[in-house]
C-alpha cells in the first residue's frame, strides 16, 4: 500500500466545483468524504490509488482532459507543511529544490521523485514515477504544481522554455500552452520542465540561514521517525493518536483514508491485530509516562484510553508483574541510586 499526504488533494473540492462537478459524489465512490479532505492535517495520509482514481474520475465526469494541470496549478506551497517552510529559508532556488528532492519521501514515499539536471545554460527538473501505470492526471498535476512552486520563488518572470509530458497529446493542447506559457511536447520519455539555468541561482528573498539550519535538523528528525512500511505507518499513527486521546480503529482507519475492515485485513496480513498493536503502544507509552513525567496514575490511565484506573492497573500488572505505582517507585529509586553514585 502506497501512501501520500492527504494534503495532495488540497483545493480539490473548489477546483472540481468550478467545473460544475459535485466532489462529494466522486469522493464517496472511493470511500472518502469531503470533510476528510478539506479538514486534513499535514500528518494525515491517503492511499495513492485513491488519489489516482479521484483525479481520473473527475476528469471523466467534467470531460476535461487537462484536469491534471488545472488542479496542479491551484496547489500552494503551504501544502508542503514544514518542508515548504524549510524551502523558503534556502539561499537560492536550486537549494530549495534540493530540499524537496532530498525529503520527497516524507510526501510520496519515493513513489514520485524529482531530480535536477543541467546541460550548458539549460536546466531540467525531471519528475519520475516508480510506476507509470494510471499516472496521467497525477503526473500532470504534480508537474503543474512544480511549475507553480518554481514560479513562487522566481517570480512571474519565470517561464519554461519547454515542458515535456510522457503521454500522448490530448485533443486540445491550448490549456497546456496557456498554463505553462511555452511549447508543450507530448510523448516524451519523462515529465520535465526545461528552463534557463540562471533561475536556479536566483536568490530567495525569505532566506534565513539560521532558521534554514534549524529546519534541516528538524527534517532529519522527521526522517528518522517516518514509517517505512505499512505496519510501521500504522504504529506511527497509533502512537500519535494516543497522544491526542483517540486511538480507536475507526480513527486510525480514517487517518489512513481506508475502511475499518480494510485496516483489520491489512493487520491480519502482517500477522497481528489492532488490539495487539494498541496494547504494544499503550505499554510503551505507559513506561515513558511513569518514568519521565509526574502525571498522576489516573491521568496516565486516561491518556492511554482506559475506562478507569482498575483497567489500567490490571493491564500494567499483566505486562510487568506489578502495579504502575510500584513500577514508578522502583524506577525512581533506581534513578536516585545512579545519581548518588
Amino acid at each position: 500500500m502506497e501512501l501520500v499526504r492527504t494534503l495532495a488533494l488540497a483545493g480539490y473540492s473548489q477546483t472540481t466545483r468550478s467545473l460544475g462537478i459535485d466532489p462529494q459524489e466522486i469522493l464517496r465512490s472511493v470511500g472518502l468524504s469531503e470533510a476528510t479532505i478539506e479538514s486534513s492535517r499535514y500528518g494525515d495520509m491517503i492511499e495513492l490509488q485513491q488519489v489516482k482514481k479521484i483525479l481520473r474520475l473527475t476528469a471523466k465526469a467534467a470531460q476535461c482532459e487537462h484536469f491534471g494541470v488545472l488542479f496542479g496549478s491551484k496547489q500552494s506551497i503551504s501544502a508542503l507543511g514544514d518542508l515548504g517552510l524549510a524551502m523558503k529559508q534556502a539561499a537560492n532556488v536550486q537549494a530549495a529544490l534540493e530540499i524537496l528532492i532530498t525529503n520527497n519521501h516524507l510526501l510520496w514515499q519515493n513513489t514520485a521523485t524529482w531530480r535536477i539536471e543541467v546541460f550548458g545554460d539549460k536546466a531540467y527538473i525531471i519528475l519520475s514515477f516508480a510506476s507509470l501505470k494510471d499516472v496521467r492526471y497525477l503526473a500532470e498535476a504534480t508537474l503543474a504544481a512544480t511549475f507553480k512552486l518554481v514560479r513562487y520563488f522566481c517570480g512571474k518572470s519565470f517561464t519554461p522554455q519547454q515542458v515535456h509530458i510522457a503521454h500522448s497529446a490530448p485533443k486540445d493542447r491550448a490549456p497546456y500552452r496557456k498554463l505553462f506559457s511555452c511549447s508543450v511536447q507530448f510523448d516524451r520519455e519523462e515529465y520535465a520542465l526545461v528552463f534557463p539555468e540562471r533561475f536556479l541561482r536566483q536568490n530567495i528573498a525569505t532566506s534565513d540561514k539560521e532558521l534554514a539550519e534549524t529546519l534541516q535538523r528538524y527534517l532529519k528528525v522527521m526522517e528518522a521517525h517516518y514509517p517505512a512500511d505499512t505496519l510501521a505507518k500504522i504504529n506511527y499513527l497509533m502512537e500519535r493518536a494516543l497522544t491526542f486521546g483517540n486511538c480507536s480503529a475507526d480513527n486510525i482507519a480514517l487517518m489512513l483514508s481506508m475502511h475499518r475492515r480494510t485496516l483489520h485485513r491489512t493487520l491480519l496480513k502482517h500477522g497481528t491485530t489492532f488490539t495487539a498493536l494498541l496494547e504494544q503502544c499503550r505499554r510503551k507509552k505507559a513506561r515513558f509516562l511513569l518514568q519521565d513525567t509526574q502525571l498522576q496514575i489516573t491521568q496516565i490511565a486516561t491518556n492511554l484510553g482506559y475506562s478507569d484506573l482498575t483497567a489500567f492497573n490490571h493491564a500494567f500488572k499483566k505486562w510487568h508483574g506489578m502495579p504502575p505505582t510500584e513500577y514508578r517507585k522502583r524506577r525512581t529509586a533506581r534513578r536516585s541510586t545512579r545519581t548518588q553514585h
